[in-house]
């Protein structure tokens, strides 16, 4: 098992990833949800799969499991090499803001004239989302908007 310590660089080197189209994720995206569940430490269980149509692999994608249970992380490549890493958090956070509220600067869509510059509660949040509730109606902002 390697240990390694979770940051972009260090991900995007060890994660391969089909360019492919019909991926559910672009690679920059599994490894912010990687860095995110990392930085939050909650315990999860998820599966990333780069499927089984990619030409340079002869038909065989490559997937990934993360565990993380009681605040270690352990990235496992299914299949080809059958690595092993156990990631350690970077001591900056990257994608997790542990944000309890958020003001919108600028709006983005129409509905976000009302609430620019009122100072809103978040609910949840997710690497590339706040989820807000107002009016008890939820919502959620992309985080470049927030």
């Amino acid at each position: 098992m390697n240990n390694l310590v979770a940051t972009r660089t260090n991900l995007n080197q060890i994660i391969k990833w089909s360019s492919s189209r019909y991926n559910s994720l672009k690679k920059r995206e599994v490894v912010s949800q990687i860095l995110f569940y990392i930085e939050r430490g909650t315990d999860i269980v998820e599966i990333y799969e780069t499927g089984t149509y990619t030409e340079k692999t002869g038909g065989q994608g490559w997937d990934y499991k993360l565990t993380i249970s009681n605040g270690q992380a352990l990235l496992q490549e299914i299949g080809n090499n059958n690595q092993s890493y156990l990631l350690n958090p970077s001591l900056k956070r990257n994608v997790y803001s542990g944000a309890k509220s958020i003001i919108l600067k600028q709006p983005v869509y129409a509905w976000h004239n009302q609430i620019i510059g009122i100072e809103l509660h978040v609910v949840d949040e997710e690497h590339d989302r706040y989820f807000i509730c107002l009016d008890d109606h939820p919502y959620s902002l992309q985080k470049e908007y927030g």
